[in-house]
């Protein structure tokens, strides 16, 4: 079986998150790459959070390769209220993702259920398979041992689904 975990980050804290997501992943025997969404414009943090609120993409340098891919992970931060434009430039990459899994962790100073709530409706009109999606706060993502546990509960139920 083979993931795909694509994750934006500034500060690191996502980035943890989609390692955590990663370990756990390979830990089950799946073949994961991780991949970082790098943004063609609105790197700066003023710009970012513009292009944010505004809804607005941000283009990808690199958008990453799903055929072949059984489960999909993605983990981004929330700004101005909104996923980053790096991450809605991904989203607007997944055009069809054809029942697949996908394990999404929405990342905020306090965990942004709506923001969750929202990708998860656009994973599903994307053709998603099961979600597996949590929205966590700064203290989660502080704490090694919450964050492994966030993972090992995610992976657990996003591979349950893959089962006949």
């Amino acid at each position: 079986m083979r993931a795909t975990v694509a994750y934006f980050t500034r500060g690191g804290r996502s980035e943890r998150a989609a390692q955590a997501l990663a370990n756990e992943l390979g830990e089950r025997g799946v073949d994961v790459e991780l991949v970082r969404l790098t943004p063609t414009r609105g790197t700066s943090l003023v710009g970012g959070a513009l292009l944010a609120a505004l809804r607005v993409p941000s283009g990808l340098t690199h958008t990453p390769d799903l055929n072949g891919v059984d489960l999909l992970g993605l983990v981004g931060p929330v700004w101005a209220g909104s996923i980053t434009p790096a991450m809605r430039s991904m989203m607007d990459a997944l055009h069809d993702i054809e029942g697949r899994p996908v394990v999404s962790i929405v990342c905020g100073l306090h965990a942004c259920t709506g923001v969750a709530a929202r990708v998860v409706k656009a994973l599903h009109a994307r053709n998603a398979g099961l979600v597996a999606s949590r929205a966590v706060g700064r203290s989660v993502l502080k704490d090694p041992h919450a964050i492994k546990d966030l993972a090992r509960e995610l992976c657990a139920e996003a591979l349950q689904s893959t089962r006949p």
